[in-house]
């Protein structure tokens, strides 16, 4: 059975029964983006875990508290947003993905969107995030992971899956992974649409 990566165009709080892996760093701080959503709609979790704990950026903290949104969070301190790499950014996708596989998880969400430099092309971003998937997926848990969804943003949502596609096709044997667009549709929760 292939793996599926879903790229998610939509709102964080439509997926808060997901376990969601995090990107933190030290120069946005409180938490921007979807960490910073989360971190609101937990009523400053995140914030307050990042004051009572020291943190290295070599760190991941995995953390379940019961709660109706966003019961399990894996946050990775990711050093500052403002001195991200493409070797950086596909560090942080495979330690996320790596951690949170061999947390046991094999259904996660991942944001994405909080590690897209805006000076950076689209087609550039896609690769490092296959990048980050293959390496974050290597080890033998990855064989585990059913579903990975990435939160993305609206706009461009449809030529990130196709550069994914891309990618996949071009560096990979493209039967292993499935990606897809998935879209809200007021009819029903949640659906998944091929795109391209």
């Amino acid at each position: 059975m292939p793996l599926t990566i879903l790229l998610y165009p939509g709102p964080a709080d439509r997926r808060y029964a997901d376990p969601i892996a995090l990107p933190i760093f030290s120069d946005q701080r409180p938490p921007r983006g979807v960490a910073g959503w989360v971190d609101w709609r937990r009523g400053g979790l995140i914030s307050q875990w990042l004051e009572e704990h020291p943190w290295r950026e070599s760190d991941l903290h995995l953390i379940h508290h019961p709660a109706k949104a966003f019961p399990t969070l894996l946050l990775r301190p990711s050093g500052q947003f403002e001195a991200l790499s493409a070797q950086r950014i596909i560090d942080i996708i495979a330690d996320l993905i790596a951690a949170t596989a061999r947390a046991g998880l094999t259904r996660f969400s991942l944001a994405v969107a909080d590690l897209f430099p805006e000076d950076t092309a689209l087609k550039d971003f896609a690769e490092d995030i296959f990048e980050g998937l293959t390496k974050g997926l290597a080890g033998p848990w990855g064989d585990k992971v059913e579903m990975i969804r990435l939160f993305w943003r609206e706009s461009d949502a449809e030529n990130l899956v196709r550069e994914l596609r891309r990618f996949r096709h071009h560096l990979e044997q493209p039967g292993k992974w499935e990606v897809m667009l998935e879209t809200d549709l007021p009819e029903e929760k949640s659906s998944k649409t091929p795109v391209g």
